[in-house]
């Protein structure tokens, strides 16, 4: 079973939309995490869909831990970019192989495009790193941290249609990603060169430098 899809969304409403429709399994709880300035009309859909609505856009990795602490009683979350598409079936399947003890991945690229992640997970190598502001590498130090905890890390055969970079195709975050993507390598690249595997506390000063405005 699924019980929680976290989808962080900026811009390109239109895909969300998409995403929304090709959804052809019952999921528990939807929680659409709305890090833009556009107004999103959800559709009529079975479900519990939760949107929250930020004054600013706290990132890739925020909005997903926004999404697990909203609904900490789930078993697994879905968490996947709104640019995904589900084939049919692919929902079914994903809820076949979702455990509480390791990521699985569909198949699509970059693979942290659309995984399933069980709450054991989260409570052996905690929250995703919101250092990676506001987006990229988060994804970097997950996979270390999991692998530093012997977190079973699973690439699935299960078909999702992506369509990448969604976000910095528009030109108003494509230059603005410019200057923090750099940051963002070399960041996770320290704390993957550490050997450390233990969580780093947020810096208020690296959120507000290389916020996308």
């Amino acid at each position: 079973m699924i019980e929680t899809l976290i989808v962080p969304v900026l811009t390109k409403y239109e895909l969300l939309y998409r995403m929304l429709k090709s959804i052809d399994y019952p999921i528990e709880n939807i929680v659409i995490i709305n890090n833009g300035d556009g107004i999103i009309d959800l559709p009529d859909m079975s479900g519990n869909v939760h949107l929250i609505d930020l004054p600013h856009n706290i990132g890739v990795a925020a909005s997903w831990n926004l999404g697990i602490k909203v609904t900490p009683l789930s078993r697994n979350w879905l968490i996947a970019n709104f640019d995904v598409m589900f084939p049919e079936g692919a929902l079914a399947k994903l809820a076949e192989v979702a455990k509480d003890n390791k990521i699985v991945f569909g198949d699509c690229w970059p693979e942290w495009s659309c995984f399933v992640v069980g709450w054991q997970v989260i409570d052996k190598i905690g929250f995703f790193d919101e250092n990676c502001h506001p987006a990229y590498c988060e994804d970097n130090i997950a996979a270390f941290r999991a692998k530093a905890n012997e977190i079973e890390l699973e690439q699935s055969h299960i078909r999702i249609h992506h369509d990448n970079s969604s976000s910095i195709a528009d030109t108003r975050y494509a230059e603005q990603n410019k200057n923090t993507f750099d940051f963002n390598v070399a960041y996770a690249q320290q704390v993957i060169d550490s050997g450390d595997p233990t969580p780093v506390p947020i810096k208020l000063s690296r959120l507000r430098n290389q916020a996308w405005t």
